[in-house]
């Protein structure tokens, strides 16, 4: 159990009860095992486990080849070119109505 005498003393210079502690809200929520475990790759060079996420092993610095995959320049170029696109209908869809309203019909 913890001491929460020197709360009393807290309490009497505050003008507040000292009845229980401050209760913290967002207690971080603790990671199990298994969901750790499941994005763990074995190194093909030294047989250390390794993030999935890593691009090379940790311990001997060896090329991983599993896991993470970076995205391939005609992925990332279509990504690109759709995220542009999307873009410039939404500044559309906000732009022609306040010009409407601006300048009439």
């Amino acid at each position: 159990m913890e001491d929460f005498s020197d709360n009393g003393l807290q309490a009497e210079q505050t003008g507040q009860s000292a009845e229980a502690p401050e209760v913290i809200p967002n207690k971080p929520k603790r990671i199990s095992r298994w969901s750790y475990e499941a994005h763990l790759v074995k190194c093909d060079n030294c047989g250390k486990d390794a993030l999935d996420h890593m691009t090379e092993c940790p311990f001997c610095h060896a090329p991983l080849t599993q896991g993470y995959r970076p995205m391939s320049e005609s992925t990332m170029k279509a990504v690109k070119i759709i995220a542009l696109i999307a873009g410039v209908v939404i500044v559309l869809l906000i732009l022609i109505p306040l010009l409407k309203e601006r300048f009439g019909n």
